[in-house]
């Protein structure tokens, strides 16, 4: 193997291993592609070698479904190398026959491969999206700016160059070089403003409250929060899906509590990382955590005492499903909840109504559905960047399902 900066810090063969076995995780899966792309064109050689020489005596499907996603693998590869820029990755000349390349598509780039209730093993279906370029020119969702909303009426639109006008007693506001909107401390001030930040669909902003807590807020989402957190608790309160990094703060030697309010229930924070999925549209409320330690509790007074609330461990999710008064606790991959941030759809097992509810948020459509629906489920990553009609291509050749889109509705019907 050449030798690089990049070989060392990264153990491919393990990721190999455990990709062959399906026990890799998202976050393992991005952390290879983004140390593969920093390698140099013979080291990229070898390391695809090695996925070769791990993989063999592995069966790859022959089948219809194989066939027609290698051949549409190939033409996308074909249309890349007659690009003015060089693909992505060169892996046409490394496997034959077909199949290798949507084995080598699907852990090599970052390929979104759907599998509507079926595994691997029976209906291997990728896509690839391999070159950079060819991404620039089909990802096409408009940005759409986030709006602060103060409680006398006044409304600013959030951009680096809007912030500069906000002139109001008890608001101050400044972007920093990392992307956040910074929302200053106003102690000093006797006017205590409620600040409520808004995304638009499409839109996902960054901000920092007053005590330091940085929070993701995705699209169609709000926070509202004082410009001063008194005494007592700091609270919150959210609609929509928000991700929290949530600062430990001390007064007079005691830790000052963070509480985020989501309609029927209310979680609890001392200093921590978690998400929480509480659009209204959604089944059920969804609160995972990712680091430190959280109480969710329930706010219904019917509820006996003792089953009001649950504590979360790192990689917990708790469950509060429109029709039950109980929290339910499952084990998860917490890197899933978060993948929105990060900017990708993520789908394990995902029923379509569920998949339909996220692109309508983010795409800003009306979803319709004609006849009868039928159970399927979706497992995929892409880019929430992709263009409407890209994403809506790769849902179909997965199979299970015809899509039409038309005037801003799309007509969804289960085959």
């Amino acid at each position: 193997m050449p030798s690089s900066q990049y070989m060392n810090p990264f153990d491919y063969k393990k990721f190999f291993a455990k990709y062959l076995r399906a026990e890799h995780t998202e976050k393992e899966h991005t952390a290879f592609l983004k140390w593969f792309g920093q390698l140099s064109e013979d080291e990229k050689v070898l390391v695809m070698e090695a996925f070769q020489s791990l993989s063999k005596g592995r069966k790859w499907p022959e089948t219809p479904e194989m066939d027609r996603w290698s051949q549409a693998i190939e033409s996308r590869i074909d249309a890349l190398e007659g690009a003015e820029k060089e693909p992505f990755l060169p892996i046409r000349k490394f496997w034959k026959p077909l199949p290798w390349v949507a084995a080598a598509a699907a852990v090599f780039v970052a390929v979104y491969m759907f599998l509507p209730k079926a595994s691997l093993e029976n209906k291997l279906t990728a896509k690839a999206e391999i070159s950079k370029a060819l991404e620039k020119e089909q990802f096409a969702v408009p940005e759409k700016a986030a709006v602060l909303m103060l409680n006398n009426g006044a409304v600013y639109t959030l951009s680096e160059s809007s912030i500069n006008e906000i002139n109001e007693e008890g608001v101050s506001l400044e972007k920093g070089n990392d992307g956040f909107f910074l929302f200053q401390n106003t102690a000093a001030s006797t006017n205590s403003q409620t600040q409520l930040v808004r995304t638009p669909a499409s839109g996902q902003v960054n901000i920092q409250l007053p005590d330091g807590t940085r929070v993701w807020l995705n699209a169609l989402s709000s926070i509202s929060f004082p410009s001063q957190f008194s005494e007592g608790p700091r609270i919150v309160d959210l609609e929509g899906e928000a991700y929290f990094e949530v600062s430990k703060l001390n007064v007079n030697g005691v830790r000052k509590p963070f509480r985020v309010r989501t309609g029927r229930q209310e979680i609890e924070v001392l200093g921590t990382h978690f998400n929480v999925n509480s659009y209204a549209d959604e089944d059920a409320i969804k609160t995972t955590l990712l680091e430190g330690r959280i109480v969710v509790h329930v706010k219904q007074a019917q509820v006996n005492a003792k089953e009001t609330q649950v504590q979360l461990l790192p990689g917990q999710q708790s469950v509060l499903t429109k029709n039950e008064t109980l929290l339910k606790v499952e084990n998860v991959d917490s890197q899933m909840a978060v993948s929105w941030k990060e900017g990708f759809f993520n789908f394990k097992e995902t029923e379509i109504r569920e998949v339909m509810r996220q692109l309508a948020r983010w795409y800003d459509i009306e979803i319709e559905y004609q006849g009868e629906v039928k159970h399927e489920r979706f497992t995929g990553y892409l880019p929430k960047s992709m263009n409407l009609e890209t994403l809506l291509q790769i849902l179909e050749e997965g199979g299970g399902v015809k899509l039409e889109y038309e005037n801003r509705k799309l007509h969804v019907r289960t085959i």
